[in-house]
């Protein structure tokens, strides 16, 4: 696929509106962590990650004291950060779609109410509304939890269930740098990597474009 100048500029153009978002909590903090490493199969994941990672570099200068997946111990970021920033990563799993993620982001919000925590750009979907009452009473218990999110209808949800600040930001993948793409004709058509897993479209079918 081709990627030209115009693309490149409107993606760079996002980018930076995520860096302003990321800037716009982190002020003031020297340490920081990034939690929710995404060990998995996901290729957007891995996109949504580099680019924060990428992003976090330029605003702090660095890159984290500490990453952390969800299967390390609650009490672990703790022996890296006894204070600063944890960010948390983005995506599109906040919710009960995937509850060992829900599950691990709330823990952190009650194993760490005084550190500052921010919850990078996401979508959110529930299911069940007793899902939505224990992260209602996660979020409303911290002190200081900001939350983003990647488009308008969780912003809404946002805003009518969650008591935090809230910002609506672009996915944290337009922080990688689009310089390091290369330019590639392709005379083959669109090339689409499909879901295997319980998000896949149902119209996502091999050789239909």
């Amino acid at each position: 696929m081709k990627h030209e100048p115009a693309d490149r500029a409107y993606a760079t153009a996002l980018g930076t509106q995520v860096l302003d978002a990321f800037r716009s909590v982190s002020q003031g903090f020297q340490t920081f962590g990034l939690l929710d490493f995404p060990s998995h199969s996901n290729i957007g994941d891995s996109a949504i990650w580099l680019g924060e990672v990428e992003l976090l570099e330029r605003l702090h200068g660095r890159r984290p004291d500490y990453v952390s997946h969800v299967r390390y111990s609650h009490a672990e970021p703790g022996r890296f950060l006894p204070k600063g920033l944890i960010y948390l990563h983005g995506g599109g799993n906040f919710g009960d779609i995937w509850p060992a993620y829900q599950v691990y982001r709330e823990a952190m919000l009650k194993q760490y109410p005084d550190h500052r925590i921010v919850q990078l750009p996401q979508s959110i979907h529930f299911q069940n509304p007793e899902n939505i009452e224990r992260a209602k009473r996660a979020i409303g218990e911290h002190r200081d939890f900001h939350f983003m999110v990647r488009d308008q209808e969780s912003m809404d949800f946002v805003a009518k269930h969650f008591d935090c600040p809230v910002l609506l930001v672009p996915d944290s993948a337009f922080g990688i740098d689009m310089r390091s793409f290369l330019r590639v004709d392709s005379s083959s058509g669109i090339k689409c990597i499909f879901r295997k897993d319980k998000e896949r479209r149902p119209d996502a079918v091999a050789g239909v474009a």
